[in-house]
């Protein structure tokens, strides 16, 4: 006969393993990285930018609380906002699991 055990977590610690990591939800406009140099024609030259570096991520992080053009009325004026961090942003969102016991027997012969 052979007894096992099985203990996950002894301490029953919640550390974290995990923060929310979404700074914002906010749509860029193409124009929105004009300061910077950075000229964007369309969506995909949005994706091509981003992936080739001239877009990085603090220059996104200065676009967020600033007054940026988030696009164009109607009219055509330019439409300026201020984005703001979702208030998650880097808090914890994900928790070690609580402790665990597992006991088993097998016979073996």
């Amino acid at each position: 006969m052979v007894f096992n055990v099985d203990v996950l977590n002894v301490f029953n610690e919640a550390n974290v393993l995990g923060r929310f990591e979404a700074i914002s939800d906010a749509n860029f406009d193409v124009d929105a990285f004009d300061p910077f140099g950075v000229t964007i024609t369309d969506r995909q030259d949005f994706d091509r930018a981003f992936f080739d570096g001239r877009i990085t991520a603090d220059r996104i992080s200065t676009l967020i609380n600033s007054n940026v053009r988030t696009g164009t009325s109607s009219t055509g004026t330019p439409i300026f906002d201020s984005i703001q961090p979702d208030t998650r942003y880097k808090q914890p969102s994900v928790f070690q699991g609580p402790r665990t016991v597992r006991f088993g027997f097998k016979l073996q012969f």
